[in-house]
């Protein structure tokens, strides 16, 4: 599964998780994660995890490696 994820301040709300993506069972998920501001204020943003929850409460991270303006991380399936 290839899902894209644009990064947006939410300054409102921090704490609340992203919109959920879709995945087929057992497959691994390739995510975009766009928008990410290379400074805010005084921070220098060099690198981007991604942190998956599955529905079976299974948790895996992937650390993102930036290509082509997005950052990219792929977990395996659940």
């Amino acid at each position: 599964m290839i899902g894209t994820i644009d990064v947006a301040v939410e300054a409102k709300s921090p704490n609340l998780p992203l919109f959920p993506m879709r995945a087929f069972v057992g497959s691994p998920s390739s995510i975009r994660v766009r928008n990410v501001p290379k400074r805010v204020g005084d921070w220098n943003i060099s690198r981007v995890y991604l942190t998956v929850v599955y529905p079976d409460g299974t948790i895996k991270q992937a650390d993102c490696v930036q290509t082509g303006g997005v950052w990219v991380g792929t977990v395996g399936g659940t």
